[in-house]
């Protein structure tokens, strides 16, 4: 993809985040509002994500918006629960490609 495409795209995820997060007041739920308006997010990990707000339950922890960009990248790279409960060797390899790029992405 593009670098022109791809900034396309934040650009209109960031800005629906935006204008959710000045009518709702929820970082992790703007969030994941904007994300699920590009990507295929759950509805029910949308409504979920309330609960994250604030910190999680307005505790003033870790910002919402980011524990919900981690729910999305997460969700979107790492295998099935059932694949998680099974444990087998491909699992675990998939688990290890997982939190790789999630670090990268981390220390980006």
């Amino acid at each position: 993809m593009k670098e022109e495409k791809k900034k396309e795209i934040i650009d209109k995820i960031v800005q629906k985040a935006v204008d959710a997060q000045l009518k709702v007041d929820s970082c992790a739920w703007s969030t994941l509002y904007g994300l699920s308006t590009y990507f295929a997010v759950p509805k029910e990990m949308v409504a979920a994500s309330m609960a994250l707000s604030g910190g999680g339950a307005s505790s003033s922890g870790t910002c919402g918006a980011l524990n919900s960009g981690l729910l999305v990248i997460g969700a979107k790279n790492f295998p099935p629960v059932e694949e998680q409960l099974n444990g087998d060797e491909k699992t675990q390899e998939k688990n290890g490609a997982a939190f790789a790029k999630a670090f990268r992405l981390r220390d980006a």
